[in-house]
């Protein structure tokens, strides 16, 4: 009875951990420092910020100037202009880091201002997505799950070979389901 407890709350506790870490590194817990002010800054008393170092990030919205409209925690939006900016496009996220000209006006620092298409967010989550099916279908494939005791084994025969290969002919009828 108490061999049976142990397995399960060792790694229910290491979940825990592994999920603890996620929300730390997610809060920035050991992060190198940027800069200190932010969009929500800027938004509520920028003129105090005048000459300051801030980061912001927004989507593109007009192009001479370059305009960028970025949201605030409270979900209301504010318009930017941002100058020293590489070539951008409507739609584009601009992630700018620089000075505060004026008001509504940040100095880009060029060497760590960042421009992302709008398919790139697309593609990065549907090849994560892709990746953990594959991921997912493997382990399916090559292992088994054995809830009495709560332990994953591999199995004798793949599930690949036993449902592909096993209806090509190539099934013997002798293997043990493992399953």
């Amino acid at each position: 009875m108490v061999r049976s407890v142990i397995r399960p709350s060792a790694v229910l506790g290491l979940l825990f951990v592994l999920s603890t870490l996620f929300v730390f590194y997610g809060v920035g817990v050991g992060q190198p420092n940027g800069p200190p002010f932010d969009t929500d800054d800027i938004a509520d008393d920028s003129a105090a910020l005048i000459g300051e170092q801030v980061e912001t990030s927004g989507t593109v919205v007009e192009t001479n100037p370059v305009v960028i409209e970025a949201e605030i925690d409270d979900g209301r939006t504010i318009k930017l202009t941002i100058e020293n900016v590489p070539t951008v496009e409507p739609g584009e996220t601009l992630l700018v880091t620089g000075e505060l000209v004026d008001e509504r006006i940040i100095g880009a620092n060029t060497e760590r201002t960042v421009v992302r298409k709008p398919w790139e967010v697309t593609y990065m989550y549907t090849i994560s997505i892709i990746g953990a099916i594959l991921v997912a279908a493997r382990i399916a494939n090559q292992w088994r799950f054995r809830p009495q005791e709560f332990v994953f084994e591999p199995r004798e025969r793949t599930l690949f070979d036993r449902y592909v290969r096993g209806r090509s002919g190539r099934h013997d009828p002798g293997d043990e389901y493992d399953g």
